[in-house]
């Protein structure tokens, strides 16, 4: 069965994780109908949290969406990035790779001037070195060319071959492989770190699919009951797969998300059977479909 909103199985849980891209985030716009489901919950005394595969700090999380009309403390309580996890483990020393020195692949230093909190290392033991031959390992950033992101691979070059060149480990803070932007689905990280691993490299993943953010989100909310907590995302291979390893309950939402996008590609229906059939292939067990998170049009 695919529900109408969220609204619609909401009552069956306490816990709500939810992702931003494609869920409340519709292109890099914020949708007034979403995140008013959200200050509902709240208004309701559930706990609502973003979990997030973005390779930045919690703060610069909230100070974005704060500007763009989503409030802590009215439309969520917590949230939880991929850059936040990676960012702390690099504070402790215990990235899972040699040496100090890295270098950044695609290195978007004016983005880190506008939002520092998108350089996660910088407050770190870890040293930024120019040259990846003196590197002891590559931290990948959005790719970017002209300071834009992009949809076209040939774009990815010539760092992509630097990169795998060099042969060494590398960290990706975002998982994801695409996201919607501006009405178009660009690269993310997770595209580049899937050609460096089909190329024998090693690379340490921080974000959904991957347990320890959830593990994390739920240390820090005093473990919820893992039956009455449930993530809201678009995506199968990151939001749902991350869920089941997790133990959690998985909730897809279909409309303007990646899963939907993915099904056109690929010249199927986008309806349930196609749905679940999509998430059976890669192990996801999906508990919950829903159109949308609100009722009406995000």
């Amino acid at each position: 069965m695919i529900y109408k909103s969220l609204m619609d199985i909401a009552d069956n849980f306490d816990t709500f994780f939810f992702d931003a891209w494609g869920v409340f985030n519709i292109g890099g716009n914020i949708s007034k109908s979403a995140i008013d489901v959200m200050a509902e919950l709240v208004k309701r005394g559930k706990s609502v949290s973003i979990m997030s595969n973005t390779p930045q700090l919690t703060s610069g999380m909230i100070k974005h969406y704060g500007k763009k009309g989503l409030e802590s403390g009215v439309h969520y309580q917590n949230c939880f990035s991929s850059g936040q996890l990676c960012a702390d483990v690099a504070i402790a020393g215990e990235l899972p790779v040699p040496g100090k020195k890295y270098y950044v692949a695609w290195d978007n230093t004016g983005l880190d001037i506008i939002n520092p909190e998108y350089n996660i290392l910088q407050d770190t033991d870890y040293i930024k070195v120019s040259n990846i031959n003196d590197a002891d390992f590559v931290y990948c950033d959005f790719p970017t060319h002209n300071d834009t992101l992009f949809s076209d691979p040939q774009f990815l070059e010539p760092e992509l071959s630097r990169v795998i060149s060099a042969g060494k480990p590398v960290i990706c803070a975002n998982p994801d492989l695409h996201v919607c932007f501006g009405g178009e689905f660009v690269f993310t990280q997770g595209t580049q770190c899937k050609v460096f691993e089909e190329h024998g490299l090693k690379v340490v993943y921080y974000g959904k699919p991957y347990p320890e953010i959830y593990i994390d989100a739920m240390n820090k909310l005093g473990r919820p009951d893992p039956s009455r907590t449930v993530m809201i995302g678009d995506t199968l291979h990151t939001d749902i797969l991350g869920a089941t390893r997790a133990g959690i309950k998985s909730c897809l939402t279909v409309s303007c998300g990646i899963t939907e996008r993915d099904l056109k590609l690929a010249g199927l229906e986008v309806n349930e059977k196609n749905i679940r059939v999509a998430a059976d292939k890669i192990g996801a067990r999906l508990d919950y479909i829903i159109e949308r998170v609100p009722s009406v049009d995000l």
